[in-house]
């Protein structure tokens, strides 16, 4: 048998023992010689019986009333539950803000209490509290979660939220206007808020309750691009509000339950709700920072400014030190690291792997991300020296896919290791960072092969172009000169008639090696036509000018001297230097007056070889 029937029907047997019992007790009494007779016996039994009746009629209704309500309590937990679950999942969109939600609940439920409103109307506001966000839905993460300010359009999605909720919700029947809260919680008391330009007592006073709790909820909330205010700075903003933002009343109920609000944030219990929540905030996170990556390493094509961008992004994003990219070289046999940031001090940037190597090595042969101890990385400096690198652990990732990856994103942190979530995140945010790289470079050797002469290497005309105007640029903003050196080899007809055209390819590319190997790695060798050169000393004086040709003069001696073929030729070169701002103001002029020396020089040279 049931035991819950069992013990039913033992009350009920205990119901009707009772007046049975008094019935007996009756007729005992008319047995002692009491006075009562059998038909008073009788009726005083009927009496007692008929009480203990509406007695145990009292007593069910009493059971179903109680648990009536333990009944509707329960759908009411049930009921809230479930809105603070779908809550939680609106929120969790923005990791910044997982508590968000339960504050303003928090907030906005005292403060209707504390204005005397009744259990009905606070249950409306808790209500309208929990689904307050549920506009942003129709918000794109990239809009709501941005670090920068919005542009008009944006805003204008982002205004549209608190319409678009109302709308979601529309066909729920609530008890409470849930849906005019909602949309009226931006409403401003001066009537500068939105949708509806709402003024003062027009705005429904549970829209401004939640406007107050909302506010203060947004202000001591981390963000994307700020951290959260202390609560007394809080505080602080929503009392100058009074008035003109919120609704003064409420503001001073506020600031007299103020010390109510939990200053260590909502307690959370961890359910499956809350994992699910984590799930969808770091799918949303993850989101959010691809596409910022994306829009950031897009906006240009220069390979070393993306690079840089993409360093800097994914060093901002993941919880790191210091994030490096290292490109395979084009022999496709080591790696370079092009990118570092923070720059400063610069400790990888320059340095060399060789691809197969322990640690970077092996990721890029491999493609497979990794975390590792950076003590057994095989990181050189420029000149082949064993790198220290001055952090505890490294998560490497791949740039791109297997073999035909470009190369590596590398973070370092100190202190503790590196998850496998932390490395996963890495992985997927490489593998996105990989296409705008592959992008910009790409395009870098589409512009070196547009730039640079197919002989010899060296830029060509189009890249002098450039490049004198960025020196243009430089001087004018710093004050300091820059020179030009014009070259023309001396004989160099002679050589091809004498020696042959594949002798003259070959004397060309040694000497656009020699001129190069003769300048700082900031200067610029441009092959200008023929056997003609053009050198740009970047801030340079006419003195420094005079220097390098001295040297350049004495290299191309000594390997004229070294071929008995080319000094009985009389192979040489001639040079000519000018300086700005003395000798032009813009490129004709100083290429005219470097040119002009130049051929002076030559003249006197052949003056004094025929002399000899």
């Amino acid at each position: 048998m049931n035991p819950g029937a069992w013990r039913e029907g033992a009350k009920w047997r205990r119901g009707l023992g009772l007046p049975l019992l008094a019935s007996l007790s009756a007729f005992a009494l008319s047995y002692r010689g009491l006075g009562f007779n059998i038909w008073d016996t009788l009726a005083i039994s009927l009496v007692i019986f008929g009480g203990m009746g509406v007695a145990r009629v009292l007593y069910v209704n009493d059971v179903c009333r109680r648990a009536a309500e333990r009944r509707a309590s329960d759908v009411t937990e049930l009921y809230r539950s479930t809105l603070r679950c779908l809550a939680a999942a609106i929120d969790a969109r923005d990791a910044h803000t997982r508590d968000h939600v339960r504050l303003v609940e928090f907030v906005a439920t005292e403060l209707a209490s504390e204005m005397g409103l009744s259990p009905d109307e606070t249950e409306g506001i808790r209500t309208a509290a929990l689904l307050l966000d549920v506009g942003t839905l129709g918000v794109p993460e990239n809009i709501l979660l941005q670090s920068g300010r919005p542009s008009a359009e944006e805003f204008a999605a982002i205004h549209n939220h608190p319409v678009l909720g109302a709308e979601i919700l529309e066909e729920v029947p609530f008890p409470w206007p849930v849906q005019r809260l909602i949309r009226s919680h931006h409403e401003r008391w001066d009537g500068t808020g939105y949708p509806d330009r709402l003024q003062g007592e027009e705005i429904p006073l549970g829209a401004r309750i939640l406007a107050v709790a909302d506010v203060y909820g947004a202000l001591v909330s981390n963000r994307s691009f700020r951290r959260g205010w202390p609560h007394e700075q809080a505080l602080a903003h929503i009392r100058r509000g009074a008035g003109s933002h919120f609704d003064p009343e409420v503001v001073k109920v506020f600031l007299r339950i103020a010390y109510r609000i939990p200053r260590a944030g909502l307690s959370r219990s961890v359910r499956d709700s809350e994992r699910a929540a984590t799930t969808i905030a770091r799918a949303t996170q993850e989101f959010v920072w691809l596409w910022d990556i994306s829009q950031s390493a897009n906006s240009t094509l220069d390979l070393q400014e993306t690079l840089q961008t993409v360093a800097r992004k994914v060093a901002e994003h993941m919880d790191c030190d210091a994030c490096a990219i290292f490109l395979k070289d084009a022999d496709g046999v080591g790696l370079t690291c092009h990118a570092e940031y923070p720059g400063e001090p610069v400790i990888l940037r320059g340095a060399k792997v060789t691809v197969g190597d322990p640690g970077t090595g092996q990721v890029a042969r491999d493609g497979r991300p990794a975390i590792i101890r950076p003590g057994r990385d095989s990181v050189r400096t420029g000149d082949g020296t064993p790198s220290q690198v001055p952090y505890d652990w490294a998560a490497i990732s791949p740039l791109g896919a297997g073999s035909a990856s470009l190369g590596t994103i590398n973070l370092y942190r100190s202190g503790r290791d590196f998850s496998i979530e932390e490395l996963d995140l890495l992985n997927s945010l490489a593998r996105h960072a990989a296409v705008p790289l592959a992008n910009a470079s790409l395009y870098e050797a589409a512009r070196q092969g547009a730039e640079r002469d197919a002989l010899t290497g060296l830029h060509n005309v189009r890249y002098l172009c450039n490049r004198v105007e960025q020196e243009f640029a430089r001087s004018s903003r710093t004050g300091r000169p820059f020179s030009i050196i014009a070259v023309d080899l001396d004989n160099f007809k002679s050589v091809n008639d004498t020696l042959g055209h594949q002798a003259g390819d070959a004397l060309l590319r040694d000497v656009s090696q020699m001129l190069a190997s003769a300048v700082r790695d900031y200067d610029s060798v441009v092959r200008y036509g023929g056997d003609e050169f053009v050198i740009v000393l970047s801030e340079a004086s006419e003195d420094d000018a005079r220097e390098t040709i001295a040297r350049l003069d004495r290299l191309m001696t000594d390997y004229a001297s070294r071929l008995p073929g080319l000094a009985a030729i009389g192979f040489g070169a001639s040079f000519g230097a000018a300086t700005f701002p003395r000798d032009g103001a813009n490129m004709k002029a100083l290429l005219e007056v470097a040119d002009a020396r130049m051929y002076n020089s030559k003249r006197s040279t052949r003056a004094t070889r025929r002399a000899a």
